[in-house]
C-alpha cells in the first residue's frame, strides 16, 4: 500500500472533519478508485470501485484511531450523486443477497 494514498485519505477527512463519504474520498484522493468491493460480511457492502490501497489505507487508518467510521443514512449518498444499486443494509452483518449500508468517515482529533 501506498503511504501517499493513506495520508491524501486523512487529509480529506481531516479537512472535512465530519460525514466524509466514499464519493468525497473517491472524487478528492488520487488512487481511491478501483476495481474491488469493500466488504464487511457475506453481501454486506460499505463501497463498490474502490482500489485495494485505499481498502488497506482506511482499516489502517481505523485501526490507529484516526478515522473513525459510522453507518448513515442513504441521504448522504444520493445528494453526492452516487450510490450502488442494491438494498439498504438494516444491520450489520451477512445478508443472502448483496445489500449497502452508506458510511462515512470523522476525523478522530488526537489533540484532547
Amino acid at each position: 500500500m501506498s503511504e501517499s494514498i493513506k495520508n491524501d485519505i486523512l487529509k480529506v477527512i481531516k479537512n472535512y472533519r465530519n460525514g466524509v463519504s466514499f464519493v468525497d474520498l473517491t472524487n478528492h484522493v488520487e488512487g481511491f478508485y478501483g476495481d474491488c468491493q469493500y466488504q464487511l460480511a457475506d453481501n454486506f457492502y460499505i463501497w463498490l470501485e474502490i482500489s485495494e490501497d485505499a481498502i488497506k489505507a482506511l482499516d489502517e487508518l481505523v485501526s490507529e484511531n484516526k478515522i473513525t467510521p459510522t453507518f448513515t443514512t442513504p441521504l448522504i449518498y444520493l445528494h453526492d450523486g452516487k450510490m450502488p444499486n442494491m438494498p439498504i443494509a438494516k444491520k450489520l452483518g451477512a445478508y443472502k443477497t448483496p445489500h449497502f449500508m452508506p458510511t462515512v468517515f470523522s476525523y478522530v482529533n488526537q489533540e484532547k
